[in-house]
């Protein structure tokens, strides 16, 4: 039987396994265990690190923190389309803040500027499929 709680940020998971074990008489017991594994739901969240992008980007208002609602002009594509960028907010990763994070409407993927990086006196660095800041 597996029994599953689940609250707003892990999920907690209850197994019961029920093994038998043959001893060397022949006979044979049951062994019940109770085993509880914890499974902490992470949502998995893709940044683009982007070279032409002039400022980092985020389609997603969830991931800011200290968000200031503002109207700020417009973003054009590399489609020639336009989206309006609604605010700005830091984005959290881990123990790193990353300010003032563009809210774009429609925009298709969340962008991380190369130049923005480079203006707060960052090095990025690309290695294969590796992109260190």
């Amino acid at each position: 039987m597996l029994l599953a709680k689940k609250d707003s940020d892990e999920q907690v998971l209850l197994a019961e396994d029920q093994a038998w074990i043959e001893s060397s008489s022949d006979s044979n017991r049951e062994i019940s265990e109770n085993t509880v594994f914890m499974a902490k739901m992470e949502k998995i969240c893709l940044w683009i690190i982007d070279s032409g992008c002039s400022k980092h980007m985020t389609r997603n208002r969830a991931l800011l923190t200290n968000f200031v609602e503002k109207f700020l002009g417009t973003v054009r594509f590399g489609n020639n389309d336009f989206a309006m960028i609604a605010g700005y907010g830091d984005v959290v990763i881990g123990s790193i803040a990353i300010k003032k994070v563009y809210y774009v409407e429609g925009l298709g993927h969340n962008l991380f500027s190369v130049r923005q990086f480079y203006e707060k006196g960052l090095e990025v660095t690309f290695r294969k499929s590796t992109c260190f800041v």
